[in-house]
């Protein structure tokens, strides 16, 4: 936070002729935010880890929270030329905290965002699974993964392959991911075949009155 106050302070007192600093202190200003999101992911795990993390439930509706999730990155994948199609059943809730709720399906959305190739495709289906659970999928095209691959991509810093460390993060969305549906008594597991890799998350439905 101080680095990043401090460069934007510098920033702000740039001129024209100062075209190259100014240069130099945009790649110091997103090379900082990196790091601090970096931190805070670490941060996050460390206090799962700790089950600091532990909030009181209440109930909230993935229903709800999926809809805004899809409307927010729908935009961005229209710029990117990419398609969305989603299905969202109405009126499934569980019992958590809706900020872990909506971090979860960002994760969920992101990957697929950053991982799907250029006129590729993203789907986003909510239903009600069982009597007492519910399954959001998230699925995108993109290149096949091994099963070991598929168990794996949820360790912290994984990478299925040297080349996704050029999407802009560091292996740890997933991660946390998991460690959400976790404290949410849920499962979380991958699926890949035929070019299309799919997450699924299962998690208790409320109970009703």
């Amino acid at each position: 936070t101080v680095i990043l106050s401090n460069t934007d302070m510098l920033l702000n007192q740039c001129t024209e002729a100062d075209e190259h600093s100014e240069k130099r202190l945009g790649n110091i200003r997103a090379e900082s935010i990196r790091m601090k999101g970096l931190v805070e992911d670490m941060l996050d795990l460390a206090r799962s880890d700790a089950g600091r993390l532990k909030q009181q439930l209440a109930p909230v509706s993935v229903s709800d929270t999926v809809m805004d999730a899809v409307l927010l990155f729908e935009a961005l994948v229209f710029e990117r030329q990419k398609e969305l199609q989603y299905q969202i059943e109405e009126n499934l809730s569980v019992l958590g905290s809706g900020d872990r709720l909506k971090q979860l399906v960002e994760i969920l959305l992101d990957n697929a965002m950053k991982y799907s190739p250029e006129q590729g495709c993203i789907w986003v289906k909510l239903e009600r699974n069982s009597a007492k659970t519910l399954r959001l999928m998230v699925a995108n095209t993109g290149d096949t993964m091994t099963p070991e691959q598929c168990r794996r991509i949820f360790e912290r810093f994984y990478r299925t392959d040297p080349a996704r460390q050029n999407n802009g993060g560091y292996g740890l969305g997933l991660s946390i991911a998991s460690s959400i549906v976790t404290e949410m008594g849920g499962k979380i597991w991958c699926e890949s075949r035929n070019g299309i890799n799919s997450f699924f998350v299962q998690l208790p439905l409320c109970r009703e009155e």
